[in-house]
This record gives C-alpha cells, sequence and structure tokens, in this order.
C-alpha cells in the first residue's frame, strides 16, 4: 500500500538503478519539492486467480471465465471492461489475462468480477452458468498489499452442482492482487525446448505446456504466461512473447519459474517439473540441459532448453515519430448518388452559403487533415474521388483527381477543401 500511499502524499516513487542500468528491485522516494504536486494517478496491474470453484459438468471440469466490470464515476450501470481467458478443467484457476488500469487515490473504482463456466464459446454470456460474482474497488484491492484480497464469491441464485459427487465444503472464492507497474518499454521473447517431458500413453505421444509465473513481495507466485499444448516427449514449445513489465515489472533479476504439466488423455493435470531462473540468467543461458525440480524440491528425470532468449524495445508511436517517420494522408471522397442531390441541403455534399457550416466531408477533411498535417513534412495531400460524372465529356469516374488536373495533389488542407468545392 505504500507505493499507492506516496503518490497521494506528494512524493514520486523512483526506481534504483542496478549496476547493468537496469531497474533494480529496491524503491526510494525523492524529496519533496515545495510548491509541487505529486502525480496521484499510477498503472496498476491487477491479478485473478479463484479456488474452490462449484463444479458444473458432469464428465468433467468447470471451465471458468472472467468477466471484469468498473463503474464510470456518476453512473449505476457496470461497463464490460475486460475478459480473461478460458481455463479447461480448473476448479482453482490462476488466470494469465490480467487487468491493467489506471489507479487514481481521489476517486472510487468501483469493480464488479463475474466468474462464468463456459460450455460454448460461441453462445452469449447469458447462455453460460454463472458461478458467482464480486463487487469491490481497486483501493480495497491496493490497500491489501502484496497479500492480495480474497473475497467469497456471492450468487443472485442458488447455484447447484451438477456433479453429484463433488462435496462442497469450502466456499467460492477469488483471489485479488494489485501491483504497481514500472514504465517499461521492453519484450522478451524466449524459445524453449523440453527434455523427457511426460510418458507416453500406448501409441499416443504426451501432452505437455508450460507455465511463467513471476515472485511478489509477499512469497506469492502470480502466473503470467501460459503456452500452448506441444505433443512429444522432446517437444519444442511455441514461442512466448511478453512485455518485460507484465513479466518481471522490469527487475531483470526477479525470481521466476518455469512449471511444465503433462495433461493426461483423462484431462488431469499432472507436475512434470519446474524450473527456478530470471530474466538475466535467461537471457545468459547456452542451449545446455537445465534440470527440473519436482513440487517436493527433488532432482526430475525431466529438464528443459533455453533454445534462445532476447530482450528488445518496443517502440510505440512517439518513438517512431521522434525518430522522424512521416505520415502521408491522403482523401478519398465518394461522389456517388447515394450522397443525396447536392443542391439539396439534406445532402451530405451541400454547401452552404455561412462558411462556419460545413457539411459531413468538409468536417471530416478538416478533422483528419488539421492532425495528420503536421507530420507531413511535404504537406502535399493528394485528393481522389470516386462516382462523378467528370467533364468535359460527363463519363462517370470510379477513381479520378478531385483537382480535375494531371496531378492529385492538393498543398495543404484548404486546398484540399478548395478542390473538392
Amino acid at each position: 500500500m505504500t507505493k499507492f500511499l506516496s503518490m497521494a502524499n506528494k512524493t514520486k516513487v523512483a526506481a534504483t538503478m542496478g549496476g547493468d542500468g537496469r531497474r533494480g528491485g529496491r524503491r526510494q522516494l525523492d524529496a519533496w519539492v515545495p510548491g509541487t504536486a505529486g502525480n496521484t494517478t499510477s498503472t496498476v496491474e491487477i491479478s485473478i486467480s479463484c479456488r474452490n470453484l462449484l463444479n458444473k459438468d458432469l464428465l468433467s471440469k468447470s471451465d471458468p471465465l472472467c468477466v471484469v466490470y468498473n463503474r464510470p464515476p456518476g453512473s449505476k450501470s457496470w461497463v464490460p471492461f475486460k475478459r480473461t481467458e478460458v481455463i479447461d478443467d480448473d476448479l482453482n484457476p490462476d488466470f494469465v489475462t490480467k487487468v491493467v488500469m489506471d489507479y487514481r487515490f481521489e476517486q472510487v473504482q468501483a469493480l464488479r468480477f463475474e466468474i462464468y463456466d463456459i460450455d460454448s464459446h460461441a453462445a452469449k454470456l447469458s447462455k453460460q452458468d454463472i458461478l458467482g460474482f464480486v463487487e469491490t474497488n481497486l483501493g480495497q484491492i491496493a490497500s491489501a498489499g502484496e497479500e492480495g484480497m480474497t473475497l467469497e464469491l456471492n450468487s443472485t441464485t442458488h447455484v447447484v452442482a451438477t456433479n453429484p459427487n463433488q462435496v462442497r465444503r469450502e466456499p467460492q472464492t477469488i483471489i485479488l492482487i494489485a501491483e504497481e507497474l514500472a514504465s517499461e518499454k521492453d519484450e522478451i521473447l524466449l524459445k524453449i525446448a523440453g527434455n523427457s517431458c511426460g510418458s507416453w500413453s500406448g501409441c499416443l505421444p504426451p501432452r505437455s505446456y508450460f507455465c511463467v509465473s513471476k515472485l511478489n513481495d509477499a512469497g506469492k507466485w502470480i502466473v503470467v504466461y501460459r503456452s500452448k499444448i506441444a505433443r512429444g516427449s522432446n517437444p519444442t514449445y511455441q514461442p512466448m512473447k511478453i512485455s518485460c513489465r507484465s513479466l518481471c515489472n522490469g527487475d531483470l533479476d526477479r525470481e521466476l519459474k518455469i512449471d511444465i504439466y503433462q495433461r493426461k488423455f483423462s484431462g488431469k493435470l499432472v507436475s512434470v517439473g519446474y524450473l527456478s531462473i530470471s530474466v538475466n540468467k535467461l537471457l545468459k543461458a547456452g542451449q545446455e540441459r537445465q534440470p527440473l525440480l519436482t513440487p517436493n524440491g527433488q532432482s526430475a528425470k525431466s529438464g528443459l532448453r533455453v533454445l534462445s532468449c532476447a530482450m528488445t524495445p518496443i517502440s510505440t508511436f512517439l518513438d517512431f515519430i521522434q525518430s522522424g517517420t512521416q505520415i502521408h494522408c491522403c482523401f478519398a471522397i465518394d461522389f456517388t448518388c447515394s450522397n443525396g442531390d447536392p443542391t439539396d441541403n439534406q445532402s451530405l455534399h451541400y454547401i452552404s452559403n455561412i462558411s462556419s457550416q460545413p457539411n459531413p466531408y468538409e468536417q471530416a477533411i478538416q478533422a483528419v487533415g488539421n492532425i495528420l498535417k503536421e507530420y507531413d513534412s511535404a504537406s502535399l495531400f493528394p485528393t481522389y474521388g470516386f462516382g462523378a460524372r467528370i467533364p468535359p465529356k460527363g463519363e462517370i469516374s470510379h477513381n479520378f483527381f478531385v483537382t480535375l488536373t494531371k496531378s492529385p495533389n492538393c498543398c495543404s488542407v484548404p486546398g484540399v477543401l478548395e478542390a473538392y468545392r
């Protein structure tokens, strides 16, 4: 909670730099300068997990999905904000999808979490079984600290388990953990392969996947990535691409864990083993075999190899602009009769004698052109038209220069408007 309250106390959270110039694990507070105000907005990532979910399926387990809603200030309605992925056959899911939003100390940011059992991906949510919901706000989640907040799920109706073998001894709960995100603009591309990952079932090869988790300050593992299933005893998994901010929040020495699981053909999950590592170690790892550990810390027969690991900057729109990227704007104007008779004041092409009343096409040209002209040093706007009769023969053309010259270029936004009129 200290991280979040520090912003309200007009202090600025600054990261110390490690020996390699990257973000270190410790943080310090800069001295407050009189006459200045702190920024009370911070970017927060919420991790979502559930425990003891009701089993609504007869032959397998529930396939949970979490839908997150927010309620804008002054509104009484819930607005859909985020959906997680669907996790098959899991009553204790740790969702990879995170809720990332701006934390504002001065606002009550109401949130609603609804958990569904998804039976058909094509059906609407109203056709799915709702397992429960909970309402809270971002301030409460943030104030719970690194341990997170555990809440019991509510239900608008009495939800009954479909599976008669399931005895509910514990309530359905949701675990919400908030973490302030650093301003990192790098991403990690990791490719790994497994070794002796699972046993064959007759002539059917084993199916396995890997999960990556990060350790928070409270000693809790937060799942940040889950791969697709790969087949074979020595599978090569789909490359993992993830932002450095999501993976380790900029701390390259933060402890990570790579778990490999085998999914049996019965649907049961079996742990193959895990590897404790960090981003720095991944970057320095060769392709030699890394032995895995069993859940109880013993050496496993299985292993993995880091085929490649690279960290590259994520280029933002502003990065491209500052590097000299030019944006060229051209216009294509619809002159077909669907716009109406230009002499009719209801037409989209009606030209008013009052300059302060531009028609919809003029409004669009000005709105787009006046923004993009700042990013085009040539200030040339090629302008094309279609669906009009062109002089001198009056033949219909679906590709002509609005300038009615040998060049489509107009020298400015007013030039485009002049050619259009």
